[in-house]
């Protein structure tokens, strides 16, 4: 009786040890595989309903291999608790809480710790649509993008509803970020970042770079992206949209970023091509002499002639009057 007893126990011992080795090695290939998206979202002191709205739409995501990074760029109201409270429910969310160091370091930093082989960027205020991320991603893989754009939907938030048309965006050529996914070694191999020391607009001077460097950019015509604008007091977009001045510096910048960043030396005139029809675009509503300046380098007979006739004909006005 004690030898069938002992037998039997060693035979549950032998079964235990097995599915806990099989449990272990299930547990060691989820978490040892890089997730497919890193979705990175800077977070500061927004409204815990939009916030709530930004994290569920991106933990609902129909691919479900993802990380959700959150950097809490010194919120003062709590966003830093509710972030703590998605992170602690589901293991795919990181956070980090950092002193208030404006948004470019947190995406930076937020890039810096991304371990997906696709980076997404939400801003805080907005939603994803549920397929956003695995969309995207199909799209990349299929045809090996650097960069994947989709639709967006511009809305405006009243009273808690959202109003507006939708629209959709320039995907090739979008001066947006938030728009797709971007593939982490293209990233990381061209030293893509964020203007650090840019008040604003650091997202168009990161997208153009991009745009200009990327060997492939796929696009996909549905709107996949909620972006809702809300009134909200002492925010950049509000000091920055009320004060002309103020745009025209930050315009000027993105372009001198740009310039220090980008060779334009070489033989890629399309490229070069590409961005002045990006400037003349930005350069007729906050044109000034410092962002021609900017750009005037490039500003070549044999660049310029590659320009449609409408656009080389402003170029030549503006190379006139600046002497």
């Amino acid at each position: 009786m004690k030898k069938l007893i002992l037998n039997y126990f060693q035979k549950a011992i032998s079964i235990m040890l097995t599915v806990i080795l099989f449990l272990s090695t299930v547990s060691f290939e989820v978490f040892a595989t890089d997730p497919k998206v890193s979705i990175i979202i800077p977070v500061y002191n927004t409204p815990s309903n939009l916030l709530r709205g930004c994290l569920e739409s991106a933990k609902n995501q129909t691919l479900k291999d993802i990380e959700i990074i959150c950097i809490d760029d010194g919120s003062t109201d709590g966003s830093g608790k509710i972030l703590d409270e998605y992170s602690k429910a589901d293991p795919r969310f990181r956070v980090v809480h950092q002193e208030n160091s404006g948004c470019a370091v947190a995406r930076n930093r937020g890039m810096d710790i991304a371990k997906g082989e696709y980076i997404q960027f939400l801003d805080s205020d907005d939603k994803i649509f549920q397929t956003m991320s695995e969309k995207c991603y199909s799209k990349a893989k299929e045809f090996d993008a650097d960069i994947v754009r989709c639709g967006s939907n511009f809305c405006r938030l009243k009273d808690n509803v959202i109003w507006g048309e939708d629209q959709n965006v320039d995907c090739a050529y979008s001066l947006v970020i938030w728009n797709g996914i971007w593939k982490t070694k293209f990233l990381k191999d061209n030293n893509l970042r964020f203007d650090e020391s840019a008040f604003s607009r650091t997202d168009t001077s990161f997208s153009i770079i991009c745009n200009l460097c990327a060997k492939k950019v796929a696009t996909i015509s549905e709107n996949l992206y909620n972006y809702q604008r809300y009134s909200k007091k002492n925010s950049i977009c509000e000091i920055v949209g009320k004060n002309k001045e103020k745009q025209q510096k930050d315009q000027a910048s993105v372009y001198k970023y740009i310039m220090k960043h980008i060779d334009f030396s070489g033989k890629n005139k399309k490229a070069v091509v590409n961005f002045l029809m990006v400037f003349l675009r930005y350069f007729k509503l906050f044109g000034t002499p410092e962002m021609l300046c900017a750009v005037k380098p490039l500003l070549k007979d044999d660049v310029v002639d590659l320009l449609p006739a409408k656009e080389r004909l402003l170029i030549r006005k503006l190379i006139q009057s600046a002497g």
